[in-house]
């Protein structure tokens, strides 16, 4: 227990200095904010590693100039008995040596680690940039045979490979929040959104901001028609309609022509109601829906862009509980277009 308070303590120490910094940067120099920071990622080792983790990196260096911090090759692997697991079987476990025992182990590799913006030098009111360049992760942990059957299907080998980075930058004067994310997993897509937030409250009493901006653009790389693939072997949620077709289902009114179930005619009079809302609430609503189904029947580029300013706040989460995806792609996308890869 001394141990791992400590460890907190060390951590908690960690980040009061590292907000100090941030907050007064004059009032500390250059090599000792390194230095915090470095002690920062090797406390993040030092707790993977009690929690019984292999963590190791190559390199840990700066650029001054550029304000740029970098961390080269970081592994966290871990080992476990198949016995806690039912991913992992024991019979399908070839060990590394005849000494080595049928462990099934966790593997995620990083190249590089880079944060950008970190108010190294000058004060700064730059954005935090943080860049998880070629991830890695090992998929033969995966060895039963419903996850080896997903794997085959989709078409993954022994790796997932990936690069990832979000910046963030926030006004606090102004009161201004904006994020950028981007997710590159290869073989899958490219997936990139934004956002402007202002007006951002947040207490006990109540939740609330308003979206500014919002822009999401997803490049499709044979991820939908696998997730199709996959619905069709029921091996995820499957209506028996294809992707299009169930899109079209959810997002679009229903016909109530020759049905003759009460209940049935009154749930489906009460999802036309609500999308005839969302088309006068919202007038592209319908327009929009249209090159949502195009893209999911025929995988492209799709781009969803709101550039008007929209509430969120504890009313609108209880409506998207209540009513889902079609309010939701509503209140962000005021337009979506799309652009088939046959164009």
């Amino acid at each position: 227990m001394g141990s791992l308070f400590f460890l907190n303590k060390s951590f908690w120490i960690f980040i009061v200095q590292g907000l100090l910094s941030i907050l007064n940067p004059n009032s500390i120099d250059y090599e000792t904010k390194i230095k915090i920071f470095e002690s920062g990622i090797d406390t993040s080792i030092t707790y993977l590693r009690s929690e019984g983790f292999s963590a190791t990196y190559d390199n840990f260096y700066d650029d001054k100039e550029n304000n740029i911090i970098v961390v080269e090759n970081l592994v966290i692997k871990k080992e476990f008995e198949p016995l806690y697991s039912s991913f992992c079987l024991e019979e399908n476990i070839v060990p590394k040596s005849i000494w080595h025992s049928k462990s099934c182990e966790f593997s995620l590799e990083i190249d590089k680690i880079k944060f950008t913006g970190l108010n190294l030098g000058y004060k700064s009111e730059g954005s935090f940039k943080i860049d998880l360049i070629g991830i890695k992760h090992d998929l033969s942990i995966y060895n039963n045979t419903e996850l080896m059957t997903l794997k085959k299907l989709v078409e993954l080998d022994d790796y997932l490979l990936a690069n990832f980075y979000i910046e963030t930058q926030y006004e606090f004067s102004k009161n201004i929040f904006k994020s950028n994310v981007n997710l590159d997993i290869q073989e899958f897509g490219v997936l990139n959104f934004s956002l402007t937030a202002n007006d951002i409250i947040y207490n006990q009493d109540k939740f609330s901001f308003n979206l500014d901006k919002f822009n999401l653009l997803y490049k499709d790389n044979s991820l939908i028609n696998k997730i199709e693939t996959l619905r069709e072997l029921d091996l995820l949620a499957y209506d028996g309609l294809s992707l299009d077709e169930s899109a079209k289902k959810t997002f679009l009114k229903q016909p109530n022509l020759n049905v003759n179930d009460v209940s049935e005619l009154e749930k489906i009079n009460l999802h036309n109601d609500f999308i005839n809302s969302l088309n006068y609430h919202y007038p592209n609503y319908e327009e929009n829906i249209i090159n949502l189904i195009l893209f999911l029947k025929d995988p492209g580029t799709f781009y969803c862009q709101n550039e008007s300013d929209h509430i969120i706040n504890e009313l609108f989460l209880d409506e998207v509980s209540n009513y889902g995806l079609p309010l939701v792609v509503a209140a962000l996308c005021e337009n979506i277009t799309y652009e088939s890869y046959k164009d």
